[in-house]
């Protein structure tokens, strides 16, 4: 009776295993991305989640098969995963945050915080606020698909420091010829910085002469030259 019993139950516990395994149901027939990314070549992603259709459900969870297509695309950092029928994913994707606009060799690039470097996919485009904008990156400060470790800390204590000392202003950096760069205050004062390796003491100048700066002879500055060490040349559009 107990011999029974216990075959009884091993063919049941077959049965239920053969229809998890070989049951249709519990294999993949489709699955679609419902974002609209800005980043991220969608039909090459797509396509690259396309090759999991018809694979065991258990296997692509398992193995995690789902996060293993997505790696490949660095401009997504991360993604939520729902069933909408029982063997039906749909994948809602988050693209990493652009930080850092730059221009390099005439090409529009954006950068995150951990320094991934996002270009539009073919004709999307996207308004940011509070991003800031950096002309004059070199090819050789990018290692894609992100830029050089060094550069990106480089890039951050720049950052640091405006909004320390110019939190309420739209800034620009640009890089003029080698080491010479001029940061563009407000969209149309030029202060020219040298090589930016004196930014703190030379935006202390700055900041300090500014603050001081009747709002009248503000909206006539010309230019700030800040490259004569503790003093700074300034001139005027026009005389008042």
């Amino acid at each position: 009776m107990g011999i029974t019993k216990r075959y009884s139950s091993l063919i049941g516990v077959l049965v239920i295993i053969s229809f998890l395994f070989f049951s249709p149901l519990f294999y993949l027939k489709d699955i679609r991305i419902t974002s609209n990314p800005i980043f991220v070549n969608l039909d090459d992603c797509q396509t690259s989640l396309n090759s999991l259709v018809g694979k065991h459900l258990l296997h692509i969870f398992i193995f995690g098969l789902i996060d293993k297509q997505i790696s490949s695309f660095s401009e997504i950092e991360s993604i939520n995963i729902t069933f909408s029928g029982f063997n039906i994913l749909t994948i809602s994707l988050t693209e990493r945050t652009p930080w850092i606009s730059s221009i390099v060799d005439g090409k529009s690039i954006f950068i995150d915080k951990e320094g991934y470097i996002l270009t539009y996919n073919n004709n999307a485009s996207a308004t940011y606020d509070d991003i800031f904008i950096i002309k004059g990156l070199l090819n050789n400060d990018l290692e894609y698909p992100m830029i050089q470790s060094d550069m990106l800390k480089t890039v951050k204590g720049y950052v640091s420091l405006f909004k320390r000392f110019f939190p309420n202003h739209n800034l620009f950096l640009e890089r003029i010829h080698n080491q010479f760069w001029q940061l563009i205050l407000d969209d149309y004062i030029v202060v020219l910085l040298g090589d930016l390796s004196n930014l703190a003491n030379q935006f202390y100048l700055i900041n300090y002469f500014l603050d001081h700066l009747d709002s009248r002879d503000y909206s006539n500055l010309d230019y700030i030259d800040s490259r004569i060490n503790n003093k700074l040349l300034v001139k005027y559009a026009s005389k008042r």
